[in-house]
Protein backbone atom coordinates (compact mmCIF):
# COMPACT_ATOMS: atom_id res chain seq x y z
CA UNK A 1 0.00 0.00 0.00
CA UNK A 2 1.22 3.60 -1.15
CA UNK A 3 2.06 6.42 1.29
CA UNK A 4 -0.45 9.45 -0.18
CA UNK A 5 1.38 12.96 0.47
CA UNK A 6 -0.46 14.75 3.58
CA UNK A 7 -2.85 16.95 1.71
CA UNK A 8 -3.39 20.97 2.97
CA UNK A 9 -6.68 21.65 5.01
CA UNK A 10 -9.48 21.94 2.83
CA UNK A 11 -9.30 25.87 3.27
CA UNK A 12 -5.96 26.29 2.86
CA UNK A 13 -6.41 24.60 -0.83
CA UNK A 14 -9.27 26.68 -1.35
CA UNK A 15 -7.64 29.79 -0.96
CA UNK A 16 -4.58 28.81 -3.33
CA UNK A 17 -6.96 28.01 -5.79
CA UNK A 18 -9.11 31.28 -5.42
CA UNK A 19 -5.65 33.35 -4.94
CA UNK A 20 -4.96 32.00 -8.90
CA UNK A 21 -8.50 32.33 -9.79
CA UNK A 22 -8.31 35.99 -9.21
CA UNK A 23 -4.82 37.26 -10.71
CA UNK A 24 -6.60 35.54 -13.82
CA UNK A 25 -9.54 36.66 -13.71
CA UNK A 26 -8.05 40.40 -12.89
CA UNK A 27 -5.79 39.86 -15.92
CA UNK A 28 -8.59 38.67 -18.02
CA UNK A 29 -11.11 41.30 -16.93
CA UNK A 30 -13.50 39.59 -16.03
CA UNK A 31 -15.59 41.30 -13.38
CA UNK A 32 -18.45 38.85 -12.44
CA UNK A 33 -15.78 36.28 -12.17
CA UNK A 34 -13.10 37.92 -10.19
CA UNK A 35 -16.55 39.66 -7.58
CA UNK A 36 -17.28 35.33 -6.98
CA UNK A 37 -13.49 34.43 -6.54
CA UNK A 38 -12.49 37.50 -4.74
CA UNK A 39 -15.44 36.45 -2.11
CA UNK A 40 -14.39 32.99 -2.37
CA UNK A 41 -11.13 33.67 -1.33
CA UNK A 42 -12.11 36.31 1.36
CA UNK A 43 -14.16 33.08 3.25
CA UNK A 44 -11.07 30.72 2.99
CA UNK A 45 -9.11 33.40 4.43
CA UNK A 46 -11.81 33.74 7.63
CA UNK A 47 -11.84 29.85 7.81
CA UNK A 48 -8.04 30.18 8.04
CA UNK A 49 -8.77 32.63 10.92
CA UNK A 50 -6.89 35.66 8.70
CA UNK A 51 -10.00 38.37 9.20
CA UNK A 52 -7.85 41.07 7.92
CA UNK A 53 -7.07 39.24 4.56
CA UNK A 54 -10.41 38.00 4.37
CA UNK A 55 -11.67 41.94 5.00
CA UNK A 56 -9.39 42.76 1.74
CA UNK A 57 -10.96 40.42 -0.40
CA UNK A 58 -14.54 40.82 0.41
CA UNK A 59 -14.19 44.66 -0.23
CA UNK A 60 -12.30 43.76 -3.54
CA UNK A 61 -15.51 41.56 -4.21
CA UNK A 62 -17.92 44.13 -3.03
CA UNK A 63 -16.18 47.23 -5.13
CA UNK A 64 -16.45 45.04 -8.29
CA UNK A 65 -20.18 43.74 -7.76
CA UNK A 66 -21.05 47.27 -7.21
CA UNK A 67 -19.32 48.89 -10.00
CA UNK A 68 -20.94 45.75 -12.23
CA UNK A 69 -24.16 45.82 -10.42
CA UNK A 70 -23.71 42.53 -9.55
CA UNK A 71 -26.30 42.04 -6.44
CA UNK A 72 -25.77 38.47 -5.65
CA UNK A 73 -22.41 39.04 -4.87
CA UNK A 74 -22.33 42.44 -3.21
CA UNK A 75 -24.64 40.65 -0.71
CA UNK A 76 -22.25 37.83 -0.09
CA UNK A 77 -19.66 40.72 -0.12
CA UNK A 78 -21.36 42.33 2.57
CA UNK A 79 -21.87 39.40 4.75
CA UNK A 80 -18.46 38.43 4.37
CA UNK A 81 -17.62 41.94 5.97
CA UNK A 82 -19.46 41.48 8.74
CA UNK A 83 -18.22 38.35 9.55
CA UNK A 84 -14.48 39.06 8.92
CA UNK A 85 -15.22 42.51 11.62
CA UNK A 86 -16.73 39.96 14.02
CA UNK A 87 -13.74 37.80 14.42
CA UNK A 88 -11.55 40.61 14.50
CA UNK A 89 -13.33 42.25 17.58
CA UNK A 90 -14.33 39.02 18.69
CA UNK A 91 -9.91 38.17 19.09
CA UNK A 92 -9.83 41.84 20.20
CA UNK A 93 -11.82 41.33 22.59
CA UNK A 94 -10.59 38.19 24.01
CA UNK A 95 -7.32 39.95 24.02
CA UNK A 96 -5.78 38.10 21.36
CA UNK A 97 -3.94 40.14 18.53
CA UNK A 98 -6.25 40.24 15.33
CA UNK A 99 -4.42 38.36 13.66
CA UNK A 100 -3.02 34.52 14.32
CA UNK A 101 0.84 34.85 14.77
CA UNK A 102 2.92 32.79 11.93
CA UNK A 103 5.15 30.31 13.11
CA UNK A 104 8.64 31.20 11.61
CA UNK A 105 11.00 28.22 10.89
Amino acid sequence: MQDRPARPPRAAEAREHAQRACAILTRLNQPPLLAMAANSLGTACLALGEPSAGHRQHRLALETARRIGYRLQEARALAGLGQARAARDHHVAMGLPAEPLRVVT
